[in-house]
């Protein structure tokens, strides 16, 4: 190769470098305007009109079935509800569990028997695989969600009274 040829591989391998660099730069500038709307205080609007939240809930129960209690993301989770629960003044139960599908049957089981208003499958129970249950649980007069299992894109899992989902896409977005 001649002196010409070498200094042109040379630009031209600079040039797709700095292209390379200046483009990694546009992303991480453009990832951390993203992350900056998160890293404040979120401003809260409400969704609706104001209501006595101990009211609503007085004399109410509500059984957690958690994916797994193993897993700190969500055993951290139920613990906030649990603290909240306390806060406004209504009865919450964690359905301890490692993650198998048998004990989450029985965790409904004991909702159903044990009379609780609202059972929720939380942060991955598989609602599919709990149908049975769900529809027996409904028909005691239960309310069944799930939390924290789709993202706000998805329908409710059949047999489901409700789903609270969360902006995965977005949770993605930015670890992406």
């Amino acid at each position: 190769m001649g002196k010409i040829t070498k200094l042109a591989g040379a630009t031209l391998a600079l040039g797709l470098m700095t292209a390379g660099a200046a483009h990694a730069q546009d992303a991480l500038a453009a990832a951390q305007a993203d992350l900056e709307k998160y890293t404040g205080i979120p401003t809260f609007t409400a969704p609706g009109e104001s209501f006595d939240a101990k009211a609503c809930m007085a004399d109410k129960r509500i059984l957690s079935v958690p994916a797994s209690s193993a897993v700190p993301f969500v055993a951290t989770i139920a613990n906030a509800m649990s603290a909240i629960a306390k806060d406004v003044g209504f009865e919450f139960q964690i359905w301890e569990n490692q993650g198998q599908p048998t004990q989450w049957v029985q965790g409904i089981e004991y909702g159903v028997t044990n009379k609780f208003d609202l059972i929720d499958l939380l942060a991955g129970a598989d609602p599919r695989v709990l149908t049975t249950q769900i529809k027996s649980a409904r028909d005691a007069g239960a309310i069944v969600t799930a939390s924290h299992l789709t993202g706000f894109e998805q329908d409710v899992p059949g047999g489901l009274t409700a789903s609270i989902p969360i902006d995965y896409k977005q949770a993605g977005k930015l670890f992406g």
